[in-house]
């Protein structure tokens, strides 16, 4: 199944870079500038991605699905709407032509998300 348009990637999403440095006191910072933005949906996790969840020790809250060429690495943080998600794993789905994107909700934390 392929996509052939931005038809089936009907969500617009906010990629934001994981960041770190070194604070003048010797304390890390992180950050997250803003990457930029890109298509994608959001679909419920299968059985597949539950199970790499577990055993990776995360609860996989959902799967952002984007095109294969749209770089998002673990730990990259992700807006859609109000919504923001930490990015735990991503599974190349290139007969596909997509990148499959397991993601936990991350309104327990506070991420410092810059905007561009």
């Amino acid at each position: 199944m392929s996509v052939g348009g931005t038809g089936l990637l009907d969500q617009r999403a906010t990629l934001y870079q994981y960041a770190s440095s070194t604070g003048s006191n010797g304390i890390p910072i992180e950050r997250y500038p803003e990457y930029g933005k890109r298509w994608c949906r959001i679909e419920p996790p299968t059985g597949r991605e539950l199970t790499i969840g577990e055993r990776e020790t995360h609860r996989v809250d959902a799967v952002l699905v984007f095109r294969h060429h749209v770089p998002v690495d673990p730990k990259w943080m992700a807006k859609v709407g109000a919504t923001v998600y930490r990015v735990l794993a991503v599974l190349p789905r290139r007969m596909q032509g997509l990148r499959h994107v397991l993601a936990e909700y991350a309104d327990d934390a506070n991420p410092t998300l810059v905007a561009s």
